[in-house]
């Protein structure tokens, strides 16, 4: 059996944390003087998103209170947008220099090839991950804190879904489709955590990227910490909460196949305040209510349009840029495998085509069809800088409002982040 203790949280972070901790033996008995990486979800700055900041500094001042001397927090944010620039919005940079945390942007600097298992195509992790979690991976304690969180693409993101943030931004496009469960657990076979804490002071629903228009009802006050050293059986108590079992989830039943943790809820021993499940009666919704103006013709292959690939992200960002952002339609947006040339027939506007199917199967056509148009072509799964970048220039909205810091501050940080070698790619609106 696996163990996985649950806190309600008593509105003392920093005792709340600890108890956890103390759960299976404390925090000095589980890291043994070692350096500490600690892994939240950064993948945006928008509310919900992220591992609470209030959370991130209850939990330096733990593993500084306990005698731990070197911590790392590091991340690789969304595609599309820059790390550094997610740290100062949430105000981790400020938090690191104040507990003498190390920042570390893995979207900067050097990488070294390795090959996943059962892939052929060498993948490409940051130096300071190989260095730590594959040339000396015994001699780090690799901490995992996830924000409590449902996902669109994956029911829910949580410890081994927040994973995906240790390869840089061109190779989390591979399998970025109905293959996203398998992909996610050969990344949790190359590496796991040693411990995992999820963070659910507050939890999000209704996907992992609420727009401001759905925000109330997106998050619920949850209140609660859970933490395991098994990243299966901490995933598995998280989406209990949620109301899914792992059997519903496709990485976390994968993951159970491959005896990578105890996915069983049965098997689960719950210590600490184990009663929290009577809190938690309702089935919350993953997938977000998507409202597409009308204006933009949304076409799909019959065959497939993956949500998990080039449709779920597409579909928010349209929907945000819209609703928060005053973007415009009078456009067309055409994703999928078997796309019916019927639909595409006297169209007005111009045209985003997403994904590998789509491109293969119409571009030719649509360039015939309508000469003189612009055609955006995106080929690749999942490429959300690109989606990103293409739909500003259809859709137009008021840039300032997406922007977190004035325009000459978010020039000071890209130039930053390239000078030390950014390797992601930033959405293009030009």
């Amino acid at each position: 059996m696996s163990k996985v203790g649950i806190r309600e949280l008593s509105g003392e972070l920093c005792e709340d944390i600890s108890f956890v901790f103390n759960e299976f033996g404390g925090i000095e008995r589980l890291v043994r003087d070692r350096p500490v990486l600690l892994k939240p979800n950064g993948v945006h700055y928008g509310p919900g998103q992220a591992t609470a900041t209030e959370f991130i500094e209850a939990l330096f001042k733990v593993l500084r209170d306990s005698g731990i001397k070197d911590l790392f927090l590091m991340e690789n944010c969304t595609a599309g947008n820059v790390t550094r620039v997610v740290f100062r919005a949430l105000g981790w940079d400020k938090l690191c220099r104040r507990y003498g945390v190390k920042a570390i942007y893995l979207d900067e600097g050097r990488t070294v090839p390795v090959n996943l298992p059962d892939e052929d195509l060498a993948v490409y992790l940051p130096a300071f991950l190989h260095h730590w979690l594959v040339e000396r991976r015994e001699e780090c304690f690799y901490l995992n804190i996830p924000r409590l969180k449902t996902h669109s693409m994956s029911h829910v993101t949580l410890g081994i879904k927040g994973q995906q943030g240790l390869l840089i931004d061109k190779d989390r496009m591979n399998d970025h489709n109905y293959n996203l469960g398998r992909r996610l657990v050969r990344i949790l076979r190359f590496v796991r955590p040693d411990f995992t804490l999820i963070e659910g002071i507050t939890a999000t629903i209704y996907g992992h990227f609420p727009i401001l228009r759905d925000l109330k009802k997106s998050l619920i006050d949850t209140r609660i910490i859970i933490a395991s050293d098994d990243v299966l059986a901490a995933d598995t108590v998280g989406a209990r909460v949620f109301g899914y079992s792992s059997e519903e989830i496709d990485h976390l039943r994968i993951a159970k196949r491959y005896d990578l943790g105890c996915g069983d809820l049965d098997r689960i021993e719950l210590t600490g305040d184990s009663s929290v499940f009577a809190r938690f009666k309702e089935r919350y919704p993953y997938m977000p209510e998507i409202q597409i103006p009308s204006s933009i013709k949304m076409i799909y292959g019959k065959e497939m349009a993956c949500y998990q690939g080039c449709r779920g992200n597409s579909e928010i960002t349209i929907d945000m840029l819209a609703a928060d952002y005053g973007g415009k339609g009078g456009w067309n947006f055409v994703c999928g495998k078997g796309i019916d040339l019927a639909e595409l027939e006297g169209l007005e506007g111009e045209f985003m085509v997403v994904g590998p199917c789509a491109v293969n199967e119409v571009s030719e056509w649509l360039k015939k069809r309508y000469p003189g148009r612009r055609i955006y072509l995106i080929p690749e799964h999942n490429d959300l800088a690109n989606v990103v970048g293409k739909a500003i220039r259809l859709m137009r909205p008021t840039i300032r409002k997406i922007l977190p810091f004035s325009i000459p501050m978010m020039l000071y940080l890209v130039i930053r982040a390239r000078i030390n070698g950014l390797n992601s790619r930033m959405a293009n609106p030009l």
